[in-house]
């Protein structure tokens, strides 16, 4: 999968997101805000296939405070 835009990406992970019991609204919003600091390395290194089976959960939890 290729990632041009950080929309690819959210548009790609939102489906599992949802899956996972998030409603859409708060699945696309957190998506959208946990890619928006993200650069143009990152993106490319979800295309070489990184982002495989990954959902809001799994890319959130590292930043998640405690």
């Amino acid at each position: 999968m290729i990632f041009d835009r950080k929309d690819d990406v959210v548009a790609a992970l939102l489906p599992s997101t949802v899956a996972q019991g998030f409603s859409p609204e708060v699945a696309r919003a957190g998506l959208e805000a946990e890619v928006a600091s993200w650069s143009q390395q990152e993106l490319a290194a979800l295309s070489a296939g990184l982002a495989s089976d990954l959902s809001l959960i799994h890319i959130s939890e590292p930043t998640r405070p405690y």
